[in-house]
C-alpha cells in the first residue's frame, strides 16, 4: 500500500493505493520481533532479526529466530 496525497486539495484528507508486489521481488518472511529503522539520509528502511513460531501440536511449539538484514528503499514505497 501507498499513500497517495497529490489527488486530495486538503491535506488531511489521505488516500491509499495498492499496488501489486512483482513476482521477482524478494520479501522478508512473516515474523515478529523485528528491529526496524530509518536510515532518513538515504531514505531507506532496515530491517532486522525476529521470530517464527511454528505450532505443531497442542505440546510443541517450535520457534525459527532469524538473523537477517533486509533493506527497503522508502521512495520506492511513497509516490509524492
Amino acid at each position: 500500500m501507498t499513500l497517495n496525497t497529490t489527488e486530495s486539495k486538503d491535506p488531511l484528507i489521505l488516500k491509499w493505493e495498492r499496488r501489486k508486489r512483482p513476482s521477482t521481488a524478494y520479501a522478508p518472511s512473516l515474523r515478529s520481533g523485528a528491529t526496524m529503522a530509518l536510515w532518513a539520509n538515504r531514505s531507506t528502511g532496515i530491517l532486522f532479526g525476529g521470530v517464527t513460531d511454528e505450532d505443531t501440536s497442542e505440546e510443541t511449539l517450535e520457534s525459527v529466530f532469524w538473523n537477517d538484514l533486509s533493506v527497503q528503499l522508502i521512495n520506492q514505497l511513497m509516490k509524492i
